[in-house]
C-alpha cells in the first residue's frame, strides 16, 4: 500500500496528509525531478522582532 514504503505513491501521501504537495516532472534524455512542499509554521511570541 501507500503508506508501508518509501516509494513515490508513499510519499505524496504523506506530503498530502501534512498538508503539503508532492509533484514530479519528467523527460526523456532530461532525468527525473521531484518537489516536495510543506508548510512552515511560523513561531509566535519567542521575543525576537523585527
Amino acid at each position: 500500500g501507500a503508506d508501508g514504503g518509501f516509494g513515490l505513491p508513499a510519499m505524496r501521501s504523506r506530503a498530502e496528509a501534512l498538508g503539503g504537495t508532492f509533484a514530479v516532472e519528467s523527460a526523456p534524455g532530461q532525468g527525473t525531478a521531484v518537489a516536495v512542499t510543506l508548510p512552515w509554521p511560523v513561531a509566535r511570541g519567542t521575543g525576537g522582532g523585527a
